[in-house]
C-alpha cells in the first residue's frame, strides 16, 4: 500500500479520495494508487479552477469555456482563429466550441466570417465589444489564478508547469 506524502495532509477536500482510493488498492493488489491518485489530483485541481473561474466570469456574462474561447482569440494576431483552432487551443470537443460560440455570437463577443480566400471556412473573430469585455475580465481572472496558486513559490510553479507539460507530452505520444 502507497504511503501518503506530506503535502497529503494539505489537502482537507481531497481526503475523501484519498481513502477510497487506499481501499480500493486494498482490495485490488495490482491497483496502481500513486498513478490514479495523480488523475485524480490532476482533475480536481482543474476542477476546482473551473470552478473559481466561473465564480469570478459569472457577473461578466460568462463561464470558464467561453473565456478560454475569447482570450485565445484575444491572444492571436488578429483576434481570429478558426473553429478546429479553438478546439486545439482549448481542448474543448468541436460540438462543444459550436455551442460556446453560438452563445458568445448571440452576446455579439464574437462574430462568425467566411474566409476570403476559401470560402469553405469559418473564421471566429473577437469583436470590439468582445475585446471590451475581456479587458474587463482580465483583472478579475488574474486575481482568482494568482490565489489558486498562492500557496507555490516561483520555483514550484516553474516545477509544476514543467511537469504538467510532461504528462501532456505523454498523452500525446499515445496511440
Amino acid at each position: 500500500m502507497t504511503k501518503s506524502t506530506p503535502a497529503a495532509k494539505l489537502a482537507k477536500s481531497f481526503a475523501p479520495a484519498d481513502a477510497r482510493l487506499a481501499l480500493t488498492a486494498q482490495r485490488f493488489p495490482a491497483f496502481d494508487r500513486e498513478t490514479v491518485t495523480l488523475a485524480r489530483l490532476t482533475n480536481f485541481v482543474a476542477k476546482g479552477l473551473a470552478n473559481h473561474a466561473n465564480r469570478a466570469l459569472k457577473h461578466h456574462g460568462l463561464n470558464h469555456t467561453g473565456y478560454a474561447v475569447m482570450v485565445m482569440l484575444f491572444g492571436s494576431s488578429d483576434q481570429t482563429l478558426t473553429p478546429s483552432q479553438l478546439v486545439d487551443a482549448t481542448h474543448e470537443k468541436s460540438a462543444n466550441i459550436t455551442r460556446i460560440c453560438d452563445d458568445l455570437l448571440r452576446q455579439g463577443l464574437i462574430s462568425r466570417e467566411v474566409d476570403a480566400v476559401d470560402r469553405r471556412k469559418v473564421q471566429v473573430r473577437l469583436t470590439t465589444a468582445g475585446e471590451k469585455r475581456i479587458m474587463e475580465i482580465l483583472p478579475d481572472v488574474v486575481a482568482v489564478t494568482r490565489n489558486n496558486f498562492a500557496l507555490l513559490d516561483t520555483a514550484e510553479r516553474l516545477q509544476l508547469d514543467y511537469l504538467l507539460r510532461k504528462v501532456i507530452e505523454g498523452q500525446e505520444q499515445m496511440p
